[in-house]
């Protein structure tokens, strides 16, 4: 598994354990970019046997746009919930 969406600010894209675009994509974030060019996650995605469950990052998630996050989110599910069904 191996996605990304940007819309603006905010990217859904899958990566590892450590959140980190090497090793083994399992489980997805969503970053927001910042004007120096680094990201911050403000979601991420556990994998568990039949579904992954969404983690947000502290309150980062309130700076996002409301409609866009919902989206990617929305987004990030349905690719996970099609990767696992493939898994099995």
């Amino acid at each position: 598994m191996n996605f990304h969406q940007r819309v603006g600010k905010l990217e859904l894209r899958s990566c590892d354990e450590a959140l980190m675009q090497c090793g083994e994509h399992d489980r997805a974030e969503i970053v927001q970019w910042q004007k120096d060019g680094s990201c911050l996650t403000i979601v991420f995605w556990e994998p568990g046997e039949d579904v992954h469950q969404i983690c947000y990052v502290q309150d980062r998630f309130l700076e996002a746009n409301g409609r866009t996050l919902s989206q990617l989110q929305k987004s990030g599910q349905y690719r996970l919930n099609k990767a696992l069904l493939i898994a099995k």
